[in-house]
């Protein structure tokens, strides 16, 4: 459950194009985070339905981002699973790839998918874990984007 920890959650990666990417530069706009891998049993549905979060709320400034907690040992490894998975699944979102390190910027990490959603300060407003049903988790998003 968000809590007033979770107003610092910060990060900077290097994107799939090899340039930085910071948190702090989507302040200002609400935030969809997913943590998510393309190892993981459930990245086709994941993928599935953050082209549709996208497609909805891409369009209304609202940012749908995913952390992508790659296994694999060097960076070029990553980026290319990543790669190879967004192609497969014509994804339309901003994918960052991680390592499992990024897991300690989560309190109480529940495994992937998990979804963060953070108002326009950067404050979290939504963390639902991957036991949550699709029709659940988008509510859960719709509720948290609308407040």
């Amino acid at each position: 459950r968000p809590g007033n920890h979770d107003t610092g959650f910060e990060f900077e990666v290097k994107g799939l194009d090899g340039k930085k990417v910071k948190f702090a530069s989507y302040r200002g706009k609400k935030v969809i985070l997913v943590l998510t891998s393309t190892w993981d049993r459930e990245a086709k549905n994941t993928a599935a339905l953050l082209n549709k979060l996208q497609g909805s709320y891409g369009k209304k400034g609202v940012a749908v981002l995913t952390a992508s907690i790659e296994i694999k040992k060097g960076r070029a490894d990553r980026i290319a699973a990543i790669q190879t998975f967004a192609k497969k699944h014509q994804t339309t979102y901003q994918i960052l790839p991680v390592g499992l390190d990024f897991l300690k910027k989560i309190h109480e990490p529940s495994g992937v998918p998990m979804y963060l959603v953070f108002d326009k300060k950067g404050k979290l407003v939504l963390r639902k874990g991957n036991k949550s049903t699709k029709e659940r988790i988008l509510k859960a998003i719709e509720q948290a984007l609308a407040s």
